[in-house]
C-alpha cells in the first residue's frame, strides 16, 4: 500500500506513516518499492509491503508450521513428487471455480484475476505487446509470499492456478522482483483453435 492509504487507513497523518515505516524499513520489517505504471510518464508512488521478517514477527506460529511442512516435503519425496503434491494444492483452492469457457479471452481473464484478488493475491493482465492474441498476467503480491523466498517451488501453485482458472498454456516469463516494482509475470496463451460464443453480456 501507499503512504496515503496507509494513513487514510489509520487514522494518521501522511507525516507520521512514512516516520513509522521509515523505522520499519530500517528494521528489515517492510519494504517499498515503485508502484507498477505500465509506461507511465512521472514519478511512481512508493509502494510497502511487509517483508519475510516482519510477517514471521507476528504472533503467529502458521509461517512457521507452513516452513516446517515444506522442509519435510521436500527431504522425503521427489522433486516430481513434491510438484505434483503442490498442484493438487492448486486444484483444491480452485475447487467450486467455473471458467466462462465460451467468452472472449478478456472476460474469463477478468472472472480469474477477481477470483484471485479474492484470494488475497494482487494480480492484474494486460495485452501481450509483443505476441497478438496472447495476455500477460502479472501477480504482484500472493498469499505465500513469506514462504517463497526459502521455498521457492511453491510457486507452481500459482502456475497451476493460472492454468486451471483461464484453461489456457502458461509461461512464466519473470520472476518477481520488488526492487524495480516488478512481480511474477506469466504469458497465457489459448490454442488458435479455440472458437469463442458471442458473449451474452456484450451489445
Amino acid at each position: 500500500m501507499a503512504v496515503d492509504e496507509l494513513a487514510s487507513q489509520l487514522g494518521l497523518s501522511p507525516m507520521a506513516v512514512r516516520h513509522h515505516l521509515n523505522i520499519l524499513e530500517r528494521d528489515g520489517l517492510v519494504q517499498s518499492f515503485p508502484e507498477p505504471r505500465g509506461g507511465v510518464s512521472g514519478r511512481p508512488r512508493l509502494l510497502f509491503e511487509v517483508t519475510t521478517s516482519g510477517a514471521e514477527s507476528f504472533p503467529s506460529h502458521a509461517v512457521r508450521l507452513a516452513h516446517a511442512l515444506l522442509y519435510e516435503v521436500g527431504a522425503l519425496t521427489e522433486p516430481a513428487l513434491r510438484d505434483t503434491l503442490l498442484r493438487g494444492v492448486a486444484g483444491r483452492l480452485t475447487a467450486g471455480f467455473t471458467p466462462l469457457a465460451t467468452v472472449a479471452p478478456e472476460r474469463r481473464l477478468d472472472q480469474m484475476v477477481t477470483f484471485l484478488n479474492n484470494m488475497g493475491y494482487d494480480a492484474r493482465w494486460v495485452p501481450d505487446g509483443e505476441v497478438a492474441g496472447n495476455y500477460l498476467v502479472t501477480i504482484v503480491q500472493c498469499p505465500y509470499q513469506p514462504l517463497a523466498g526459502r521455498h521457492p517451488e511453491v510457486c507452481v501453485v500459482d502456475e497451476e492456478l493460472l492454468a486451471r482458472l483461464s484453461q489456457a498454456s502458461i509461461e512464466r516469463i519473470a520472476h518477481r522482483d520488488p526492487a524495480d516494482g516488478q512481480g511474477c509475470i506469466y504469458r497465457l496463451r489459448w490454442s488458435a483453435l479455440t472458437v469463442y460464443a458471442a458473449d451474452p453480456a456484450q451489445p
